[in-house]
């Protein structure tokens, strides 16, 4: 696993943008090479979207972003090395529209590609989108009226997910709807779970930029899951948060052979790498321990997710390594560790899925089963993952003295995962237990 721990902020000119330079996981932002424009051409917001091997969906995104009701916006395209048609169907666009301005870099994956298209903004406010979701017409005025009206630092809306594979759909993802019972601009210091209240995609935000740059935030060069780390650094930053209820995109899953989300499998790494730069950034900003239960409790969700798309053994000795040599799992005790990270508490629920979906009785050759059995893969590929990272897990422990802090803290988690409430008080014979822990 290549280094990622927090090492310095450089290069905080106004010329060139601020960065954070973490390791090889973040990139330099390009300075523009373009002259400085006038005060008449600056705008309200600037939309960028990375672009990858999608040239079947560039007229349809470019024209949902044209017919915004809201005029007062740029829409920066970074071509991102695309070996396809993407360049050029971009530019014949743009000749049409002189809100499009169009780059072009070497590919190194969306998280560069917005960096670099946020260096060359000029809106007081950004977005980022994906090239292969669609737009309601009333996206960015909707987005930018409740950043405005209520001085926030991000606005976050609904959207519909729509799978491809399964066929699915799933109304009001996002944000927690729980949330608006506390209104709907609400301070992140008051939301308990802030980490797993809101979604880690960055497609269904705005931003203030002057926000943006004055926390020196950036999207991580790693090829997939690049925007969980601003995202989440973005909600602990801000002063206000505002929410609106609304579905105003569709996020299309899997129906682009070429897109991150129907290659996930090539990037599990990435997992490892994204969260160790958000640890390590929490930890600069001595908020590590204030936020480490909701950084294990986003890490549990993200790496069961990441964990299904196929049995890969590197990424098993990446995430035993990254278990026992980093933080905050190397200071936790064996059977702590894997409850936080989801290692001893997915599996069961996993099976259960898996029965379920197997007595749903579908035809063969028909997409329901099809769907079922894509679904069945998954979870025994996750399955699979969990079992030997425990598995490698217990043998690099067995290699350690055992303390007895860390059997006093073995005990408390067996007795309070087997015995709930009751724990406590089967904790007056602890010495015959702590010898049965031990010798088991």
């Amino acid at each position: 696993m290549k280094g990622g721990a927090f090492d310095r902020i450089i290069n905080s000119s106004t010329e060139n943008p601020p960065c954070y330079f973490m390791g090889n996981y973040y990139t330099k932002q390009a300075p523009s090479s373009e002259p400085r424009k006038p005060e008449a051409d600056a705008v309200k917001v600037s939309v960028v979207i990375p672009m990858y091997c999608c040239e079947d969906y560039v007229e349809e995104v470019l024209d949902d972003l044209c017919a915004q009701d809201y005029k007062d916006l740029e829409i920066l395209c970074v071509i991102d090395g695309s070996p396809d048609k993407t360049l050029e169907r971009v530019k014949a666009y743009a000749a049409k529209d002189s809100r499009i301005r169009v780059f072009h870099q070497e590919h190194g994956g969306a998280g560069t590609a917005r960096n670099y298209g946020m260096a060359h903004a000029r809106g007081d406010y950004l977005m980022f989108l994906d090239a292969d979701d669609r737009y309601t017409p009333s996206f960015v005025s909707k987005m930018v009226r409740a950043i405005e009206e209520n001085e926030a630092d991000i606005a976050t809306c609904y959207f519909l997910s729509q799978n491809h594979w399964t066929g699915s759909k799933k109304d009001n993802c996002g944000f927690s709807p729980s949330l608006l019972l506390m209104g709907n601009v609400l301070r992140p210091s008051e939301i308990p779970d802030l980490f797993c209240s809101f979604s880690s995609a960055v497609h269904n935000k705005i931003y203030r930029k002057s926000f943006i740059l004055s926390d020196q935030l950036l999207f991580t060069a790693t090829d997939s899951i690049n925007d969980v780390f601003f995202v989440h650094a973005a909600h602990v930053c801000a002063a206000k948060i505002a929410l609106v209820p609304e579905p105003l995109y569709t996020y299309r899953l899997h129906h682009n052979v070429h897109s991150i989300s129907s290659n996930r499998h090539l990037f599990q790494p990435d997992l490892l790498t994204v969260y160790e730069t958000l640890h390590a950034w929490l930890k600069a900003r001595h908020q590590a321990d204030r936020y480490q239960d909701a950084f294990c409790r986003l890490w549990r969700g993200s790496f069961q997710h990441m964990s299904t798309f196929g049995v890969n053994e590197d990424f098993q000795r990446l995430c035993v390594r990254y278990l026992t040599e980093h933080e905050p799992w190397c200071h936790m005790s064996g059977q702590k560790r894997e409850r936080l990270a989801g290692l001893s508490t997915k599996v069961p629920a996993l099976r259960k899925k898996i029965c379920s979906v197997k007595q749903k009785k579908h035809s063969p050759d028909t997409p329901a089963y099809q769907s079922a059995a894509r679904q069945i893969q998954q979870w025994e590929n996750a399955i699979v993952n969990i079992g030997e990272i425990r598995r490698l897990l217990a043998l690099a422990e067995s290699g350690r003295p055992a303390s007895r802090e860390s059997l006093t803290r073995s005990l408390c988690w067996k007795i309070n995962d087997r015995y709930g409430r009751w724990g406590p008080a089967l904790l007056i014979s602890g010495k015959n237990a702590l010898k049965r822990i031990h010798h088991t």
